[in-house]
This record gives structure tokens, C-alpha cells and sequence, in this order.
């Protein structure tokens, strides 16, 4: 794809082979989204409150035309002048106001494209409490915010809960690493 000057770069994404290399090519996100075996980097933040053993998810617009209304991280594409974790600060800061850029981020994996999803979704971890109340969220993206126990996104998202982005056995090894960290039972 030639890019023009009249593109938006922050819609343009890196094209990313199927074992996750870049390819030297770029594409506008939109045509992204609507090509078949065009593949991309995306990034999410899974923000764990230890003290409440909870996640903070999203709940996703119902305006947005993948996933609406179901829950999940914070995150998003990964463009052409990023890295994944630049992505995961921006859009932690840019989806629900919350400035984790001197925060420790960890990373957890990549969870890879399944049939279903596309994009070599790279997980990073951060251990935070902020309150909702305190949180402004871009409601072009997210719908509300909402704490939900760690233990009850693993069990629904391995038994095929129908409510969540996070999809299972894509998410199979993430999981196995989180609960490595935390010092759980897998």
C-alpha cells in the first residue's frame, strides 16, 4: 500500500507475516480490519489490583464494530511508529486516563492470531489499584470500567464465556504465565 500524505499515520499499522515478523509493508487499520491474512501487532494491559486479587476490564462501547459491549484489557493497535509497550501506555492513558509510564510493566507474551483474530496481541502486566471514580474513560471506546476477580475471567474465558474479548485457547499461554507470576494453579 502506498502511503499518502493525506493518511492519518496513527491509522497506519506495520504488516506482520503469520510468525509475527514485519513484512517492510504498511496498511491503513481499516483496510486491516477487512482483508482476509493481513496480520498486525496489537497491545493490552492487564491492570491486577494484588490486594483484591481483581482485574480491571473494560467494557467495551457498543458503538465499536469488534466486541461491543463484552468485557476486556486496555489496549490497542499497534501503529506504524510504535512499540507494544508505547501502545499499552498511550492507550491505558488515552481509553481510560490512567498514566502508568512510571509504573514496572511486565511482560507477559504475545497471544497469537487464532482464525478468529488477526493480530499478534502482545499482554503486559501492571500491578495497580486505581479507583474507578477516579478514572475518565473514552466512551468512544469503553462503555464503563469494572473490577472483576482474576479467578472468574480464567474460569469463563477457558469455559467459553461468550462475555469477554479474551478468547480461549488463544489466551492458553498468557494465562499459564500470569498465573506463574501470581503464584497460582494453573
Amino acid at each position: 500500500m502506498n502511503i499518502k500524505k493525506s493518511d492519518k499515520w496513527d491509522e497506519v499499522l506495520r504488516v506482520i507475516d503469520r510468525n509475527g515478523k514485519w513484512t517492510g509493508k504498511y496498511i491503513n487499520r481499516k483496510e486491516a480490519s477487512e482483508r482476509r491474512n493481513i496480520y498486525f501487532n496489537t497491545a493490552f494491559v492487564w491492570i491486577y489490583d494484588r490486594k483484591k486479587d481483581k482485574v480491571l476490564l473494560e467494557k467495551r462501547s457498543l458503538n465499536k464494530k469488534y466486541n461491543p459491549g463484552k468485557l476486556g484489557l486496555v489496549g490497542g493497535h499497534v501503529t506504524n511508529d510504535e512499540v507494544p509497550i508505547k501502545t499499552a501506555i498511550i492507550e491505558t492513558k488515552e481509553e481510560i486516563n490512567l498514566d502508568i509510564s512510571n509504573e514496572k510493566i511486565y511482560f507477559i507474551g504475545v497471544a497469537k492470531p487464532d482464525g478468529v483474530y488477526k493480530s499478534f496481541a502482545y499482554q503486559f502486566l501492571v500491578f495497580a489499584n486505581p479507583s474507578i471514580k477516579l478514572l475518565k474513560i473514552q466512551e468512544a471506546e469503553v462503555e464503563k470500567l469494572i473490577y472483576v476477580s482474576y479467578k472468574k475471567i480464567y474460569n469463563d474465558v477457558v469455559n467459553g464465556s461468550d462475555n469477554y474479548s479474551l478468547t480461549y485457547p488463544r489466551f492458553k499461554n498468557i494465562f499459564k504465565k500470569i498465573n506463574y507470576i501470581l503464584k497460582k494453579p494453573s
